[in-house]
């Protein structure tokens, strides 16, 4: 297995800025779980942050 390359804080913070993208992978509806938390830390910091969770329908 090949390990992956280790992103430099300033790499992460210029992808963020240039992209303001996100996707929240395991965003849940539930207050307490950790999925909504970072989806509601995400939209408040970012323009545009996707919710992604199949058993959420």
């Amino acid at each position: 297995m090949v390990p992956l390359p280790k992103i430099s804080e300033d790499i992460i913070r210029e992808l963020l800025d240039r992209e303001n993208v996100i996707t929240v992978v395991g965003a849940s509806k539930d207050l307490g779980k950790w999925g909504r938390r970072l989806y509601k830390y995400f939209k408040d910091y970012f323009k545009r942050v996707y919710p992604i969770n199949p058993n959420a329908a």
